[in-house]
């Protein structure tokens, strides 16, 4: 509250109205009177705000604003000022501490005369001002409505022309030019923020809804678009830097250990989220700001995604982070770029689950040296008696336990026919000598198979021969090929 608490014009005791001369005498009288330790009180003390500070670097200060144009527009604004006999009674009541009934004053004034001076709006604004910051240290939520009203009026000042009329009459600029009506609208805006600020961030500790009542208000009083735009951006940069500071430092790391994006990825999510929360909370979906920062966060998280992948393999939880930004991702081509890559990272676990798990049991991955190789060929050409093949060896995934059950397998396969073929023989000679061993043997060898087949065979295993319904032999099947090795050409 320094632009009250130290205005010029309340540290030298002076009105608004008052000229270079009162000025000038003024400062010289308070000069002499400091240096022998006797400090004056004036009317306009208001003792209520804070004592005045009215030490020999107060009064030069106080006394150089005032000898620049810039400097007093700037404390002239911020004080109250005493057109009539209706503002004097107000003022009057305020140095007496009577805050509700200087402001019962003013505000009868405008009911009964809508065209009436200026002032009563200029300085109601500024009360309900110090009021605001005043209610802060013992009421926040009743401060805020008070700073609600406090950006009306001002925000009703901005857009009357008899306010800055009187700007203009008041002030006097030998020295310089006056500034822009923009760049004093700029003022009063970032003042009235900058001092609210501090409370409104306080607030957030606790819950939202005062900072977005805040920013509400903001955004409906009567202050030009582009300037409300800079105070609300001025609001949100510190959550922005935050996060902003975060990604720069995932981005680093990315760069040069790609293969613990994964980690700096997830730890976007969590040193984000207060501050994202904040910003997306009390900004409209499709408010600038909220889109731009989402869309920074989604796309770090996409690149730490791929980097994730392409370094790792590990498709899984690059998806997940890829689903993550997706969340995050406001623009509508970075959304489609994330949902790509999602299919692609989608059709490799699918992939994956073909090439890399062990097809047979579908538990644990397969290895290299583990592989079942299955040679396959196709007819390309025939000349003549010759017949042209191609080859093709596909390799199923298999693991360690799997190719000894399958060698289990073959072993009692194997075996189980030849007894089975051995007595097959024996039985059909002993019934039929002629030609009885042909038929014995015959259905002993299927019988003594279908044995070995069902004790060689582990439930819960796919069996050698089901090699066929591998999808990628099923595939290459479909196109002509067959299982096996090629025929000898003719």
């Amino acid at each position: 509250m320094e632009i009250i608490s130290n205005n010029a014009f309340r540290v030298l005791g002076l009105s608004v109205n008052s000229n270079e001369k009162d000025i000038v005498s003024r400062y010289d009288e308070l000069l002499a009177l400091n240096k022998i330790g006797k400090v004056p009180a004036f009317s306009n003390d208001f003792e209520w705000i804070s004592k005045p500070d009215r030490s020999e670097e107060s009064l030069r200060k106080a006394f150089h604003i005032l000898q620049t144009p810039e400097r007093k527009i700037e404390h002239m604004i911020f004080w109250f000022w005493e057109h009539d006999e209706i503002d004097k009674t107000a003022i009057s009541s305020l140095s007496n501490a009577h805050i509700n009934q200087a402001i019962e004053i003013w505000k009868q004034a405008m009911d009964c005369d809508e065209n009436g001076s200026i002032s009563y709006l200029k300085n109601l604004a500024t009360l309900s001002f110090i009021n605001s910051l005043k209610e802060f240290e013992d009421n926040a939520d009743y401060a805020f409505t008070i700073m609600e009203v406090s950006f009306e009026y001002w925000g009703n000042l901005n857009n009357d022309k008899k306010f800055w009329e009187s700007i203009g009459k008041q002030m006097s600029f030998h020295h310089k030019p006056p500034r822009l009506k923009e760049e004093l609208e700029e003022y009063i805006l970032t003042t009235l923020h900058k001092n609210a600020c501090p409370f409104i961030k306080n607030s957030l500790k606790t819950d939202l809804y005062n900072a977005s009542k805040y920013l509400e208000f903001l955004e409906e009083s009567k202050f030009s678009q582009d300037k409300k735009r800079e105070v609300i951006l001025n609001f949100f940069e510190p959550y922005i830097e935050k996060i902003e500071s975060e990604l720069e430092k995932s981005k680093k790391e990315r760069l040069s250990s790609p293969e613990n994006s994964f980690f700096w990825g997830n730890r976007i999510k969590e040193e984000t989220k207060k501050s994202l929360e904040i910003i997306n909370s009390l900004l409209l979906d499709e408010d600038e700001i909220s889109v731009v920062i989402n869309d920074k966060i989604a796309d770090e998280l996409f690149l730490c995604a791929v980097s994730y992948a392409n370094n790792t393999n590990e498709w899984g939880k690059a998806k997940s982070l890829l689903i993550t930004a997706k969340c995050f991702a406001q623009g509508l081509l970075l959304r489609e770029r994330i949902q790509e890559n999602i299919k692609v990272l989608e059709k490799r676990i699918e992939d994956s689950k073909i090439y890399d798990l062990c097809w047979f049991c579908n538990k644990v991955n397969g290895q290299e040296e583990n592989v079942r190789k299955s040679p396959m060929y196709r007819t390309t050409r025939i000349e003549g008696s010759k017949v042209f093949y191609y080859t093709v060896s596909v390799e199923v995934p298999r693991c360690k336990y799997c190719k000894k059950s399958h060698k289990a397998e073959r072993l009692l396969v194997n075996g189980f026919t030849i007894i089975g073929l051995v007595l097959g023989i024996f039985i059909g000679y002993s019934v039929e000598p002629q030609g009885g061993f042909l038929i014995g043997g015959f259905f002993g060898a299927l019988i003594g198979f279908g044995i070995g087949y069902e004790f060689g065979r582990e439930k819960d295993i796919k069996s050698e021969s089901k090699v066929e319904d591998f999808p990628p032999i099923r595939k290459l099947s479909l196109e002509g090929w067959k299982l096996g090795k090629k025929p000898p050409s003719e």
